[in-house]
């Protein structure tokens, strides 16, 4: 990471883990255009912001609380504020605490007493949407198609497994019977 990236955006931590919630289920956020046409001009995140970024950009995005103690019960990644108002990404579960994503650096692992201090309760659950379909596909052959798409490799050697095998057993064979 260069030191400008480090300079812009880790005071605004907000869409930094926003970009990276992104990230890690696929997808780019453009930090720029999305503090330039959600947010003033010098003004950073918050968490009503964060949710109409997310929701333009095809995700399901709600704020909640929560608790060490329902950690577990979480589903991850989320993105959480700590006491002095930055954010930063809860990532994954760990045997001894959890793994966070924090602006301008990679993941740290973090003890549960480290995140208990660190962590207000609230976070922001940020998930992509499914693609909106036009209903219930109608039992036919279209009913098999995204299947049929989905497993097409294997499909196609069992078919060139079973043209060969009957064309073998068809063939004359090599010897003459007497």
């Amino acid at each position: 990471m260069t030191t400008d990236f480090v300079a812009t955006y880790a005071k605004d931590t907000g869409l930094f883990s926003l970009a990276l919630i992104f990230g890690l289920a696929g997808d780019a956020l453009d930090v720029d255009r999305a503090a330039r046409e959600y947010l003033s001009p010098d003004q950073l995140s918050g968490f009503d912001d964060l949710i109409r970024i997310a929701r333009a950009s095809g995700y399901k995005a709600r704020r909640g609380r929560s608790s060490i103690k329902r950690l577990s019960a979480l589903a991850l990644p989320v993105i959480a504020r700590g006491p002095d108002g930055r954010f930063f990404v809860i990532g994954r579960r760990t045997d001894t605490g959890v793994f966070v994503g924090e602006a301008g650096g990679g993941p740290t692992p973090w003890t549960l007493a480290q995140l208990a201090s660190n962590w207000t309760g609230e976070v922001l659950f940020a998930v992509r949407r499914a693609p909106a379909s036009a209903g219930p596909t109608p039992f036919g052959l279209a009913w098999f198609l995204p299947a049929m798409r989905r497993f097409r490799n294997v499909l196609a050697e069992v078919l060139v497994v079973s043209v060969s095998s009957s064309c073998w057993r068809w063939s004359p064979p090599c010897s003459p019977r007497w």
